[in-house]
């Protein structure tokens, strides 16, 4: 038998406690925190994009990644990664970029699904959005639509 609280100062471990991994599927506030070029199982070079929430407060400082296929073999999976790319380029407004570091650091909107992979459930971001200020207007929105009709205006 051991004695738990040795590890949580004297007090006993209760599991409701402990938060899930898991965000709930919705749309957040995040900021690209990193990046880093890997090899996956199969031998095929991926980005890994670390993403950090920062809107709701609640789930502030959670982290989410995001693996982009561009160096896949198989063009259409490639396309996709670029696509993905090319949301996070827009959403922060980099133009051509030859250095993930400027897409560092900027506030974006995420929505984010949360899947059954087998035993688990995982996070798997869908979309990546410009993050419009309150009465912000979106650049490919109408002039004299107001800004209160953009869809992805601040939902925080």
């Amino acid at each position: 038998m051991s004695n738990l609280g040795e590890f949580f100062g004297g007090q006993a471990f209760n599991p409701d406690d402990v938060k899930s991994e898991v965000l709930p599927a919705g749309t957040y506030r995040a900021v690209m925190t990193g990046t880093e070029i890997k090899t996956s199982k199969a031998g095929h070079k991926y980005m890994a994009a670390t993403l950090e929430i920062v809107a709701p407060p609640e789930f502030a400082g959670r982290k989410l990644w995001d693996n982009l296929n561009l160096g896949h073999p198989t063009p259409s999976t490639r396309q996709i990664a670029e696509r993905r790319l090319k949301a996070y380029c827009a959403a922060v407004g980099a133009g051509v970029v030859m250095d993930t570091s400027t897409l560092f650091n900027k506030v974006m909107l995420i929505t984010v699904t949360a899947d059954q992979q087998g035993d688990e459930i995982r996070n798997q971001v869908k979309k990546v959005e410009k993050y419009l200020k309150t009465g912000e207007a979106a650049t490919t929105a109408p002039t004299s639509a107001p800004a209160a009709t953009s869809a992805n205006a601040d939902p925080f």
